[in-house]
């Protein structure tokens, strides 16, 4: 089928989480939206983590379900460069994590494992905390090429490519 189901159990919010394995993405995304109209749900959080040619794709395949998510994580290679193609998908603006240059599994999977463990335990997400927290951390690596990427990664409120479209979108209105 190419689809991974992850429930939470044991914390203070149920999540359920709905992913495409890579190699079978085109049947993964499929079933997705078929699970997704049969339980009538639609998506909060959207994680994005292959090639950023692929993020269009999937926003548009995803269309139905994405347009209420509070946060995108666009952790492609370039995922910067699709801000203006991206924003307008959306009903609300959401909080939209993009990288500028490579997007790295070992920068990715911090930041999800630590939103992911604030949404499971209904913690408020205070994004300069939890940046600051991440810059800490990938610092105390000591790993030069982790740093430099990490500091290629966008939070929201400082995405002036985010917050120009949305601006325009609002002034077109």
């Amino acid at each position: 089928m190419g689809t991974v189901v992850i429930r939470s159990t044991g914390h203070r919010n149920k999540v359920e989480m709905y992913a495409n394995i890579p190699s079978k993405a085109e049947d993964g995304n499929k079933a997705i939206n078929e699970l997704a109209n049969k339980k009538g749900i639609s998506f909060q959080y959207l994680i994005q983590r292959g090639h950023s040619f692929n993020l269009d794709e999937a926003l548009e395949e995803f269309s139905t379900h994405a347009r209420e998510a509070r946060i995108l994580h666009a952790g492609s290679c370039g995922g910067q460069g699709l801000i203006p193609d991206i924003a307008p998908k959306f009903k609300k603006a959401p909080y939209l994590f993009a990288t500028k240059g490579e997007g790295k599994m070992g920068i990715n999977d911090p930041i999800l494992y630590e939103m992911n463990k604030r949404i499971l335990e209904g913690e408020d997400i205070d994004l300069p905390k939890l940046w600051s927290e991440l810059e800490a951390r990938f610092t105390k690596s000591g790993d030069k090429k982790l740093i430099k990427a990490f500091q290629q990664y966008i939070l929201p409120y400082k995405n002036t490519a985010l917050l120009f479209t949305l601006a325009y979108q609002d002034a077109a209105r």
